[in-house]
């Protein structure tokens, strides 16, 4: 019988303690589910961390963006970088640094995680312009967060976790299986479950809740979840970082259902393999 970890039990549980967004995060995040967002709003919840804001700036004056002029304000740095991208670059920054991620170092490279979480966003953003789809920015954000119900179980599991990573490993067969056999939950809903708790809206928790089992997801959200499904798969093919899962699921089904022929996904493919060196030196320049 599997032990049952889910987020609320852990609220409940005073011997531990789940990260808390800083104010600025949860503040962007509200304004990426803003249709009617503004540089001037964006730039303002930026400036007030210093660390995202440096980053940002950073960000706009490396040779990625190819820029001649010093950009010296945060609101010029986000007409170079794009809004889009900076808010989905804060959100990321913001939560993961919620995480004492020295103690998960011993369980997943957080360097290769955070670098497959950005190939997985990657393609699932090229999966949305291939289909068409619209928030391509929003799905984006889904690929770059869909992993992080991992860093939970790092944390607060290392034990059970470090059985899951090894039988999944032995086994040769995805992580989330292990998962649901050693905690009765896997990374996908945990991650929902963390990012409910934090005031994420809809459109974000359940592509990334439902990212393994994108059949059981609100019809309103199937298409992402799925999206979400096939690009973790894409990257995984392309082994772009890491996220400490050595086998992959069969998505067959989300493949057919989203009406991708062979040649699209060998399409998504090459294009990562293209944006590799781009990606790397993205996370090396927010080192």
């Amino acid at each position: 019988m599997g032990k049952k970890t889910i987020i609320q039990d852990l609220i409940r549980d005073k011997r531990t303690q789940l990260p808390t967004l800083s104010v600025v995060t949860s503040n962007i995040i509200k304004l990426a589910d803003d249709d009617n967002a503004s540089v001037h709003a964006l730039a303002e919840f930026i400036l007030q961390d210093q660390a995202i804001a440096n980053k940002v700036l950073k960000l706009a004056n490396s040779a990625y963006y190819g820029v001649v002029k010093t950009i010296a304000s945060i609101p010029h740095a986000i007409t170079i970088i794009g809004f889009n991208d900076v808010t989905s670059l804060a959100i990321g920054m913001g939560v993961f640094s919620a995480f004492d991620l020295k103690k998960v170092n011993t369980l997943l490279k957080m360097e290769e995680l955070w670098l497959h979480s950005l190939g997985c966003a990657t393609a699932a953003k090229e999966l949305a312009t291939l289909l068409k789809i619209d928030d391509r920015e929003q799905i984006f954000l889904n690929g770059l967060l869909h992993d992080m119900g991992k860093i939970i179980f790092a944390l607060h599991f290392p034990d059970d976790f470090a059985i899951a990573l090894e039988e999944s490993k032995k086994n040769d067969c995805p992580l989330h299986y292990k998962e649901m056999e050693i905690f009765s939950e896997n990374h996908a809903t945990i991650a929902g479950q963390l990012m409910k708790h934090w005031n994420f809206p809809e459109s974000l928790i359940l592509p990334v809740q439902f990212h393994h089992s994108s059949a059981k997801c609100p019809q309103d959200f199937t298409i992402k979840a799925m999206i979400i499904e096939v690009a973790d798969f894409l990257c995984h093919k392309t082994a772009i970082g890491s996220s400490g899962n050595p086998g992959v699921a069969d998505v067959k089904i989300a493949v057919k259902n989203l009406g991708l022929l062979k040649d699209d996904l060998k399409r998504i493919i090459d294009f990562l393999e293209r944006q590799r060196p781009k990606m790397e030196e993205y996370l090396q320049l927010l080192a």
